[in-house]
């Protein structure tokens, strides 16, 4: 008998994993996520949140994800392994059980009930939603400026200081910035599920709908 096989059985059988389902972890939760999140990766994203929160794994939780992300972005054959539907259900939770080996249990759990229920594909999804929770219990708001050309430091602090009013206690924002030379001049900024076009491109059109409107 392999003996990597034989320690994953044995990891998997004190997990519990065939006691654990996205229903159970619902159900040994009272708090609720703090935003939704929809379809199959929603579900796996919520009840990991909802079970991590009861146990105090937030934190660890997030952490152990990150290290899956980053360990599928620079391990071709981890990321090819993850998404091959052609590997067994039990070799996938043998393999991940071994790979998760000084991972949070909960983290650990999370990654067996997706084997077993051959859904370790939408793992990248989950991680995702999952993410989106975290945002949400810390109350960060995701803001994504959108600009012709780099903005400089000036330019940047004017901009954040202009969205202060868009804040309510104790939220934060959480700041990212993208150029997009279409733009031609100004920006376009994302805020939430907020949008403010203020791009010389959109000016344009306005004019051009306004020439093309009949005497």
């Amino acid at each position: 008998t392999n003996p990597r096989k034989m320690a994953a059985r044995s990891m998997l059988s004190r997990l519990g994993v065939r006691a654990m389902s996205v229903a159970a972890l619902e159900a040994k939760s009272t708090v609720k996520a703090p935003a939704q999140t929809f379809g199959v990766s929603g579900r796996y994203a919520s009840a990991l949140w909802q079970h991590a929160n009861k146990v105090g794994a937030l934190d660890t939780v997030e952490k152990d994800l990150s290290n899956i992300t980053e360990a599928m972005q620079t391990n071709i054959t981890f990321a090819k392994y993850v998404a091959d539907p052609c590997i067994s259900r039990r070799s996938k939770m043998e393999g991940m059980a071994l790979a998760l080996a000084s991972a949070d249990v909960t983290t650990r759990k999370l990654a067996a009930v997706l084997c077993e229920n051959g859904r370790l594909n939408e793992i990248t999804n989950v991680i995702k939603d999952f993410a989106t929770l975290m945002r949400a219990h810390r109350k960060q708001i995701e803001v994504t400026i959108t600009s012709a050309e780099s903005l400089d430091a000036e330019d940047l602090t004017l901009i954040t200081d202009a969205l202060v009013n868009f804040k309510q206690e104790g939220e934060s924002f959480i700041i990212s910035q993208k150029v997009d030379t279409a733009l031609l001049g100004g920006f376009v900024v994302q805020l939430g599920d907020k949008y403010v076009d203020l791009s010389i491109v959109k000016r344009i059109r306005g004019i051009e709908r306004i020439l093309q409107e009949p005497v």
